[in-house]
């Protein structure tokens, strides 16, 4: 196998790797998933990716790693800004999530009638 190949083969393993990342967002202990909330959604490293996908930028004024899909939160209020990503228009939104203890969300894109601008939609799972 030429050594170019071995390479982007070894890279495209470590964006895949990275792109499952999580981050925790203030205070928060992750140890006990009863009591703490965890928001989904696309990583940055995947938008170089066809088709529609909803990254994270900034959760209550941090921002957001570009490996990181997945937020683990306190409960209570909290504050995003996201981007729905998709060729050839990025359309920037400011969310809020009045967080559970033990819930699980997930950021999706959804478009209207036309395909662009999209936007992101909060659902619980």
């Amino acid at each position: 196998m030429p050594q170019i190949t071995r390479l982007a083969l070894l890279a495209g393993a470590a964006l895949l790797i990275q792109s499952c990342a999580s981050q925790n967002i203030g205070n928060v202990d992750s140890s006990d998933p009863k009591r703490v909330a965890v928001i989904s959604a696309d990583s940055e490293l995947s938008s170089w990716l066809p088709g529609l996908v909803v990254v994270m930028k900034e959760v209550d004024g941090v921002t957001v790693a570009a490996s990181t899909h997945r937020v683990t939160v306190a409960p209570g209020l909290h504050k995003l800004t996201v981007e729905c990503q998709g060729a050839p228009a990025t359309n920037t939104q400011f969310l809020e999530i009045d967080a559970r203890p033990g819930a699980r969300y997930q950021l999706s894109p959804s478009i209207g009638r036309s395909a662009y601008p999209c936007k992101a939609v909060v659902e619980e799972k």
